[in-house]
């Protein structure tokens, strides 16, 4: 390092250090044993270190301010391309750049068992060989990361985590933006791991990929044992080739929060792996609890890209007196069988799938809970319908309003129809429907009470109540023994 502070204290003002090297840590400046450090208008350009740090190390409690100043060019063999922080240190930075910086894990930083605050500043271009492209949070708990008014953009990692990747620690987002990062495998915006957690306020997620087919979560990928809460945030224009924009395996919290302009598209239906044949936009896996509340799933889309995998499988398998492959069960939000998925007072405006359902699919064993929930559907001919739930799907639908736009005239039965199919003709739930005319009374939707539900015995009627601009319809289904329910 060019400095190197043991136990000391460390002031720097409109200074520049240049293409300094380190056999260790800290490329510019290495700061041990309770140091403090204050750095002001400085710049640190083209440093690299061996191991970590490529600009700045800090441990055994060490204190750094850095105010004003620019981190570029610089590179650390294994952890933190600009900063690494281990053994309870602290760094705040205000108004500071961290650009161009590389290292195996954590490009713009690394952080352990330690604290880095960053207000107002922001890290950008920054590159992992693995994970955290732009940040790396480690240290089983103990690590954690504040931005407050700042920005990680384009940043770059070959494994986890394109943006953020939290390992044990914490992440706290305020008003702050991960914008156009990028991963080859999981969590191209932020990827957290067991044990980790994370939080957004009032922030954003925006035009972040996973580049391999089989990468999961383009913006946000939520391992099992993670924990992620976002709150007035907004994921918008994150695409996915497979495996989704949000990959849920461990708890998902959205509260006045929003999912928008996001595209999922398989490509994988190769025709080996049936895994591929599942899943959306925000896909609840095994295991997976998703909670929305208050929020929006608005112009997300889903198309299955090799419609021709399923046609073929199904050939084959007649050919040869097989099972048939499972139809295709891709949705804006797709849950897997032991997922579960909570909506209250959502919304989900103008989505769309060419398969599966347009809104949500619930495979069997899976879990859906709503209350209030509004569909707006789309006037589009050809479209599944927009909840569908495989049986043995546990369901429960409390006042579901569907509507459709202006323009378009779909009586309340054909309404009906496009909102529910499958096992949610068990619940009897309300639907309302606005718009269209009075249905011929005692006259139920086909998708309302379908023959799979309660077998060819079923006798389906349908109860309509008049109410302010729409009608309530619930549907039951009467069943003889032995065709029960």
């Amino acid at each position: 390092a060019a400095i190197f502070c043991l136990g000391g204290s460390l002031s720097l003002l409109r200074s520049t250090i240049r293409d300094s090297a380190a056999s260790r840590e800290g490329g510019a400046i290495a700061l041990v044993s309770a140091s403090n450090a204050t750095l002001r208008g400085v710049s640190l350009d083209n440093n690299t270190a061996f191991l970590g740090g490529g600009a700045l190390y800090l441990a055994d409690a060490s204190r750094l301010m850095l105010v004003d100043s620019f981190v570029t060019r610089c590179e650390a063999g294994t952890v933190g391309g600009a900063l690494m922080l281990e053994g309870d240190a602290t760094a705040v930075l205000r108004d500071s750049r961290v650009d161009l910086c590389s290292a195996a894990t954590g490009g713009g930083a690394a952080v352990d068992a330690s604290r880095l605050e960053m207000h107002n500043s922001s890290m950008t271009s920054n590159r992992a060989s693995e994970n955290g492209g732009g940040i790396s949070i480690a240290g089983g708990g103990m690590g954690s990361v504040w931005l407050v008014d700042s920005l990680i953009e384009d940043a770059v990692a070959l494994k986890e985590g394109g943006g953020v990747f939290v390992e044990g620690g914490v992440l706290l987002l305020e008003r702050s933006q991960i914008l156009r990062c990028a991963t080859h495998y999981d969590g191209g915006g932020m990827a957290v791991l067991a044990g980790g957690a994370a939080e957004l306020r009032e922030s954003t997620v925006v035009e972040c990929a996973v580049h391999e087919i089989r990468g999961k979560g383009s913006a946000l990928f939520v391992n099992f044992g993670a924990s992620v809460v976002l709150r007035r945030t907004r994921i918008e224009r994150c695409d996915s080739a497979m495996y989704g924009t949000v990959y849920v395996g461990g708890r998902l919290t959205l509260a006045s929060s929003a999912i928008a302009h996001c595209v999922a598209r398989d490509i994988g239906g190769s025709g080996s792996d049936y895994a591929s044949r599942r899943g959306g936009v925000v896909w609840v896996v095994h295991g997976g609890v998703a909670r929305l509340t208050d929020s929006t799933i608005d112009d997300c889309h889903t198309y299955d890209a090799s419609p021709t995998w399923h046609s073929s499988m199904t050939l084959r398998a007649r050919s040869r007196r097989l099972a048939a492959p499972p139809e295709p069960s891709f949705a804006p939000v797709s849950v897997d069988p032991h997922g579960t998925l909570s909506l209250a007072n959502t919304v989900f405006s103008n989505c769309t799938a060419q398969t599966g359902a347009s809104a949500v699919f619930v495979s069997a064993e899976a879990h859906l809970r709503t209350a209030m929930l509004s569909l707006e559907l789309p006037c589009l001919a050809g479209v599944p319908p927009a909840i569908h739930a495989d049986r043995g799907a546990d369901l429960s639908i409390r006042a579901l309003s569907v509507s459709q736009p202006d323009n378009c005239r779909r009586a309340p039965a054909e309404l009906a129809a496009s909102a529910v199919s499958g096992a949610a003709a068990t619940l009897g739930a309300g639907v309302s429907l606005v718009g269209g005319e009075q249905p011929e009374a005692g006259k139920a939707p086909a998708s309302l009470c379908s023959a799979g539900t309660c077998a060819t015995d079923a006798a389906c009627t349908a109860d309509y109540e008049a109410m302010a601009d729409a009608l309530m319809v619930t549907a039951r289904c009467s069943c003889e023994p032995p065709n029960l329910p």
